[in-house]
């Protein structure tokens, strides 16, 4: 997994970090971040270094920590995440699309937390 973090707090006049940089090693498109109704927050992002995955990440005790493994479907070469929600019991799902190793199908995935594995 990469480092986790640069997610920003507005805390009037600015903004507050949370924890360090989700992508430090990597390039990350588009984070995308959801809320949960107990105050709980998931970052979904595209980790794209030596392989291509999409990867959840929930701020917890002030750090950022992956939410279960990489959500891998296919050998990609590229991911995009496409959006993540919080449903009415509190559990993640998530979408993103992966692109064939030889760059000529893209297919899109989802996937929801169990409160164990996706």
């Amino acid at each position: 997994y990469p480092t986790p973090g640069p997610v920003n707090n507005w805390s009037t006049p600015t903004w507050l970090s949370l924890g360090t940089r989700l992508d430090q090693q990597t390039i990350s498109l588009a984070p995308q971040l959801a809320t949960s109704s107990d105050g709980e927050i998931y970052a979904l992002v595209t980790v794209q270094n030596t392989s291509t995955d999409a990867v959840v990440y929930q701020w917890h005790d002030a750090q950022w920590a992956p939410l279960g493994d990489v959500l891998d479907n296919v050998v990609a070469n590229a991911a995009e995440p496409g959006g993540i929600m919080i449903t009415s019991d509190v559990q993640p799902v998530v979408t993103w699309s992966e692109r064939s190793p030889s760059g000529a199908l893209w297919r899109s995935f989802a996937k929801k937390w169990n409160g164990t594995t996706w």
